[in-house]
């Protein structure tokens, strides 16, 4: 694996971010378009995405929105759906993870480039636990 980055870019993680409109799909059994949004910030040290989810079996229409700021070598701003924490992040190449401690639990946010899209894998409350994939 290569050595991580130290200063972190974002576009390395979304670089098919653009200001068009993007699909939001989820993994369950198979991969289902659950929505769509667009990018409203693209730079190397911040990422924001702007979307909403159709509904979706039981689960109701829901905003989607996420925005990652890196603020130094190591540290992070993550907003999701409003609600903003300070985080640490890890980059590798195209993969990045975010870890956000608040008291004694750690909610993990990991990114990866792929497919055409970026895959997000969350165990933060406020996304849903699936498997999403953000892409043309």
């Amino acid at each position: 694996m290569p050595e991580a980055n130290t200063t972190g870019d974002m576009k390395k993680v979304f670089p098919q971010a653009t200001h068009q409109k993007m699909r939001i799909q989820a993994q369950a059994l198979v991969w289902v378009t659950m929505g769509s949004g667009e990018f409203s910030e693209i730079s190397p040290t911040k990422i924001s995405f702007n979307g909403k989810t159709d509904q979706f079996l039981w689960i109701p229409p829901q905003k989607f929105d996420i925005s990652v700021e890196l603020t130094d070598a190591s540290r992070c701003k993550i907003t999701i759906n409003g609600t903003t924490s300070q985080g640490n992040y890890e980059q590798s190449g195209n993969k990045m993870s975010i870890s956000i401690s608040a008291g004694d639990r750690t909610d993990t946010l990991k990114m990866e480039e792929g497919s055409g899209g970026t895959y997000l894998n969350a165990d933060i409350p406020n996304i849903p636990k699936n498997r999403i994939w953000i892409g043309k």
